[in-house]
């Protein structure tokens, strides 16, 4: 794992002028600099980011962004959101999304907007920034570096007292050791997340704890399928509809049929995960195609 810079701010900056005189100081008594002095050497510069944004100079205003963080200088709270909105708009918000490489570290500027958003325990910009990072770890195949983001996030909503947002952060805690092959410990967090879920009445997120508590047994079973895993398999895909998440349950059933050596199924349900996952920009698709190329290469050899 990689060491975790120091927040890009140390201090509490109120974006509202009036209420930061109010706790604070009044700028007519000569005591501390008022909130348009704190911002005012930083100002420039996030205009200057905001507008390569808006030219399309990606790479520049990434840099921009880069050094202006790595200072320390304090910047106001919307703007370290708005900072967060255009790298949203650059990765895809799906599980393990397929990020395009740049010159800039989207690890690293997440990282400081990340911590800036838990020391001032800003809610929009911790969950923003929190959720992107450990998607951009996802993608990056750092499934332990997601994992601690994921964690991080998790404790705090459990010390807000937010059972929704534990619920889906339990989950995707699972997701994450899921993908890092820790089975037993991506067990136990899906087990935990069908009972948050089930408190907070979410029909569709519960079936999908379900289903990916049902695919980490299998997994930790090495592939031998569970009593009623089919079964189990078919409900819990069909309580998905026709959401691109069902390919979770349609890789273990064509895995499943090539087991038992009926080729034919399993292709049918490999080509059916990945038409599920079609113009979603995951890995996931990536990994389906080649299973499905795998498939149909067995086929081929053997007519």
């Amino acid at each position: 794992m990689t060491d975790r810079p120091p927040p890009a701010n140390t201090g509490f900056y109120f974006d509202d002028e009036t209420l930061e005189n109010i706790l604070y100081d009044d700028p007519g008594t000569g005591a501390g600099p008022s909130p348009a002095g704190l911002f005012a050497s930083t100002e420039p510069f996030v205009s200057t980011i905001l507008h390569a944004f808006g030219r399309g100079e990606t790479d520049e205003g990434l840099h921009g962004m880069a050094e202006l963080l790595a200072r320390g200088d304090p910047v106001r709270v919307s703007n370290l959101i708005r900072f967060t909105a255009l790298i949203e708009s650059l990765i895809p918000g799906v599980p393990r999304p397929i990020v395009q490489d740049r010159d800039v570290s989207y690890g690293s500027l997440l990282d400081h907007l990340l911590a800036a958003g838990l020391a001032w325990d800003d809610d929009t910009l911790a969950q923003r920034a929190g959720t992107l990072l450990y998607r951009y770890y996802e993608g990056c195949g750092r499934y332990g570096d997601a994992a601690r983001v994921v964690g991080e996030l998790l404790e705090r909503a459990k010390r807000r007292g937010d059972r929704s947002n534990e619920a889906v952060l339990t989950n995707n805690l699972g997701y994450d050791y899921l993908l890092a092959r820790d089975w037993e410990r991506a067990e136990g967090c899906f087990a935990r997340a069908i009972t948050l879920f089930a408190d907070d009445r979410s029909g569709f997120e519960r079936a999908n704890a379900r289903l990916n508590h049902l695919v980490a047994r299998f997994e930790r079973a090495g592939g031998a399928p569970p009593e009623r895993f089919e079964k189990k398999l078919y409900r819990f895909m069909a309580a998905l509809g026709k959401d691109w998440r069902r390919r979770k349950a349609l890789i273990p059933l064509a895995r499943i049929a090539e087991r038992r050596g009926n080729l034919e199924m399993a292709i049918r349900y490999a080509r059916q995960a990945v038409e599920a996952s079609q113009g979603i920009p995951t890995r996931h698709l990536n990994d389906d195609q080649e299973f499905l190329a795998h498939l149909e290469g067995i086929r081929k050899e053997n007519p």
